[in-house]
């Protein structure tokens, strides 16, 4: 995945998160006061296992699963300490920080699942031309 993806990909979260703000402003609280904090930090851990992957796909093509499963596992342990921290220092809504950082991550992986399968596909159909 390009970095022109990654882009579009934090724009439409946060155009998502700024629409239902303003649509949820004064009902309901569905949206965590930290949320442009949560979308911040799975930005950076995006940019990180981006990079890892794309140093697996580049270097080492056929081992490639394993540096997946270390981005995976980099992104989930940098995901538990960010939410245990962000729940003991900021001491309000944490059922709703919770959910919205669940929610968001949840829809990162969605597209870096979708991503990697949109790559490996062009890669597949481009050995089967070659053979």
């Amino acid at each position: 995945m390009n970095f022109n993806k990654l882009i579009l990909v934090f724009a439409t979260t946060s155009v998502l998160i700024f629409l239902i703000s303003l649509i949820f402003l004064k009902q309901i609280t569905l949206i965590h006061p930290l949320i442009w904090e949560i979308q911040s930090f799975f930005f950076c851990t995006f940019l990180i296992v981006i990079r890892i992957n794309q140093i697996g796909m580049t270097h080492w093509a056929k081992q490639f699963h394993i540096f997946y499963f270390i981005s995976m596992s980099i992104r989930f342990f940098f995901s538990l300490i960010f939410m245990v921290f962000m729940i003991l220092y900021f001491k309000n809504q944490e059922v709703t920080f919770v959910i919205n950082f669940i929610v968001m991550y949840l829809f990162y992986t969605w597209f870096e699942i979708y991503f990697l399968i949109h790559n490996l596909r062009a890669d597949l159909t481009n050995s089967d031309a070659i053979n």
